[in-house]
C-alpha cells in the first residue's frame, strides 16, 4: 500500500474536494477562485440517492455507486425491457 493509498485515511475522505483543488485552481489558473467553495457545495449536495429513489419511482432500472471513499456517486440506469 503506497502513501497516496493512505491520503483519505489521514487527512479525510473528501481532503481533495476541500483543499487540493482549490489550492490546484489558484497555482496553475492564476488565482481563479471557481472550486474556493467546491468542498461546502458537495457537502451541502449530500449524494445522488434522492435522485436514484426518484428514477426508481418511475419504473427505471437504476444503480448507484459511489466513488473516491464516498466523496462522489453516480447513477446509471435504463428503461426495464418490455416482458411479453
Amino acid at each position: 500500500m503506497g502513501f497516496a493509498s493512505c491520503l483519505p485515511f489521514l487527512f479525510g475522505p473528501c481532503f481533495a474536494i476541500d483543499r487540493v483543488l482549490p489550492l490546484i485552481e489558484r497555482l496553475f489558473l492564476r488565482g481563479a477562485d471557481d472550486f474556493s467553495m467546491i468542498g461546502a457545495y458537495t457537502r451541502n449536495f449530500g449524494d445522488c440517492a434522492q435522485f436514484a429513489e426518484a428514477l426508481k419511482a418511475e419504473d427505471l432500472d437504476v444503480q448507484l455507486k459511489r466513488h473516491f471513499f464516498g466523496c462522489a456517486t453516480s447513477v446509471a440506469g435504463s428503461k426495464p425491457k418490455d416482458e411479453t
